[in-house]
């Protein structure tokens, strides 16, 4: 939601989306945003000030709470049907044996 707010509207992007991953011991955040290119600029500049907002200041107790409860209600809807279980279960399987 910070980035969107950050990076979205009339004179910039009209989305963005943000992951992380950290498979191992080094991590990688990344950053996608759908734009003019005439837009380009302003869009990154957003984005990166943003960026090191969070480098800065963290994620507020509200933004981590707001995390948990997305990761928790996919979890929890994800084992509602068969093929949610039987995704989570191979997964497992495939990660941790």
């Amino acid at each position: 939601a910070r980035l969107s707010r950050a990076a979205i509207g009339p004179d910039a992007a009209s989305t963005v989306s943000a992951c992380a991953s950290q498979p191992e011991d080094v991590g990688i955040f990344i950053v996608q945003a759908s734009f003019d290119e005439a837009r380009r600029e302003t869009v990154d500049r957003k984005l990166l000030q943003e960026v090191q907002r969070l480098k800065e200041h963290g994620v507020t107790a509200y933004e981590l709470q707001l995390a948990k409860n997305i990761v928790e209600s996919g979890l929890v809807l994800g084992l509602q049907t068969v093929l949610g279980q039987a995704r989570a279960l191979a997964y497992s399987e495939a990660n941790y044996g």
